[in-house]
Parts: C-alpha cells; sequence; structure tokens
C-alpha cells in the first residue's frame, strides 16, 4: 500500500506565505520585531512609523534572544535591539550610530559649556535613560566625549572638566562651544535673547519630544526645566498644554495629537502662560 502526502489549502498557504517572507521574519516573530520597534521609539523620542528593523542576529536556542539592528527613517540614527522571542520582552536598546570621540570642529568641539539650564547628564543616551546628574548649572564647562551623529540635534557624552570622574549624556540644545569664556552662550538658546522670542518659534531644548508619547515625556520636561501650567481642550481634535521656561520664564505651548506630541512652540512673555 502507498500512502501519498495531501496537503490541505491552508497548509499550503501557509507554506507559501513563509516562502515569501525575507529571512527575518522567519526567523523573529512580528510580536518580537513590533516591541522593539516600540521601545527603540520610545528611546528616540519618535513615532514608531520612523523606525524600521534592518536585519536580525540569530536566535539563541537556549535563551530566545537575538538582537536586531534599528532604524531611524528620519535621521539615520541606529540602535540595537536585544529581544527575547518567547514571551516579547524587550530586554535592552542601546543607541548607536555616533562619531567616536570628540573633536575641535563644526558642532563637537572640544569643550562644552552649558547654557540651557537645569541641564541633567544620563548614564546612558535618551531622555527615559537614568539620571546620572541632576541639575549641571549653566556656565559648567564639559569635556567633549564624542557625539552621536554630526547632525544637531544629539545626544553628547561628557565629563566635568574640572572632575573627570563625573560623567554622562547630555542633550546638545543645552549645549554651546566653549571658547575660553563661560558666559558664551548659543546664539540660537532663548537664554540669550534679549526679548521673548517671537510666537511660534520652535523650542530646540524640547525638538526632540516632537513625536514622543504625551505620558511618557511629561516627566522628561519637567527635568529639562519647564513647568506646567495649564491645558486647553477646547479645539476638540487636540490639546493644548501650556509651560513656563523656567530660567526664562517665557511661555510654551504644546500641542497634542492622537496621544503624541504634535509641535512645540513659544507663545511669547510669561504671561501668556497664566492660568
Amino acid at each position: 500500500m502507498q500512502f501519498k502526502p495531501v496537503f490541505g489549502c491552508g497548509v499550503m498557504a501557509a507554506v507559501t506565505l513563509t516562502a515569501a517572507l525575507p529571512a527575518i521574519a522567519q526567523s523573529v516573530p512580528a510580536s518580537a520585531r513590533n516591541a522593539c520597534i516600540q521601545r527603540t521609539a520610545e528611546e528616540m523620542v519618535v513615532a514608531t512609523r520612523d523606525v524600521s528593523v534592518v536585519s536580525a542576529g540569530p536566535v539563541s536556542a537556549e535563551s530566545g534572544a537575538t538582537t536586531l539592528s534599528m532604524r531611524n527613517n528620519k535621521t539615520g540614527q541606529t540602535a540595537e535591539c536585544r529581544v527575547n522571542t518567547i514571551d516579547n520582552t524587550v530586554l535592552s536598546v542601546t543607541l548607536s550610530g555616533g562619531s567616536a570621540g570628540g573633536n575641535t570642529t563644526g558642532q563637537n568641539p572640544e569643550f562644552w559649556v552649558v547654557t540651557g539650564g537645569r541641564t541633567f547628564l544620563k548614564a546612558s543616551p535618551g531622555i527615559l535613560a537614568k539620571t546620572a546628574t541632576s541639575n549641571v548649572p549653566n556656565g559648567t564647562v564639559l569635556r567633549n566625549l564624542g557625539c552621536q551623529s554630526q547632525i544637531m540635534p544629539t545626544w553628547c557624552q561628557v565629563e566635568f572638566r574640572d572632575d573627570p570622574s563625573v560623567k554622562g549624556w547630555a542633550w546638545s540644545p543645552n549645549l554651546s562651544p566653549y571658547r575660553g569664556d563661560s558666559s558664551i552662550s548659543n546664539p540660537s538658546s532663548p537664554t540669550s535673547a534679549t526679548s521673548a522670542p517671537e510666537v511660534g518659534t520652535p523650542v530646540d531644548r524640547l525638538s526632540d519630544f516632537v513625536g514622543a508619547r504625551a505620558g511618557q515625556a511629561e516627566n522628561a520636561i519637567q527635568e529639562r526645566g519647564y513647568r506646567f501650567v495649564k491645558a486647553d481642550n477646547s479645539s476638540g481634535d487636540a490639546v493644548y498644554s501650556y509651560w513656563q521656561e523656567i530660567d526664562t520664564q517665557y511661555c510654551v505651548v504644546i500641542r497634542t495629537a492622537e496621544g503624541r506630541y504634535d509641535s512645540i512652540i513659544y507663545n511669547g512673555a510669561a504671561g501668556n502662560c497664566q492660568p
């Protein structure tokens, strides 16, 4: 007696689908890839639609873990996401794609000076990373150990010039090139302006939060030196929250749509933020 293999339509369809998918989809479940996209987007403070999986390493036969290479499709920033393909737990996200070591040209000088007010040093790049040093005062001179990208804004690794044991990652809009005068400031920074910025001007110090989830970024915005004043949802399709920049007293408006920060702009002097 001979037995002939019989395949149902459902089995044949599954075989055809598997063959059509790229190798990365065959080796890493979609749920694990989506978990990495979500977590990486949070670390980069961008929308998930801007992050994609570039490649995947081998899946460990023992633990089920693998490393995915991620990419920010808008800026080109890259990251490595370590994920457990069994339960889709993201084990770590390491942002990369930066230059190794500081230099003395362009936007990566040998030293920075803090000009952004209430600057925090993070243990690793990313607003959700653990804070290593709080409230670094304006005028503090920091040695530049290298920035992630030549395209600003970005994260720069620094150490205190007067105490190299204090290290961390700083957000570049809070820094200005140091040229031997600790009072130097960034010409584009509102802290050096003689009058309130024009209404509608983007807030450079918060530009990395555009696209971030509203609830997850509020604490980080406060760490940057902003105080929540009020919110207005009367427009129906969006919520407008008003924040005061503590060191300048300028008013900032954040527009939230579909749960994410859509725009962050100045709204003039402090009086425009009054409840």
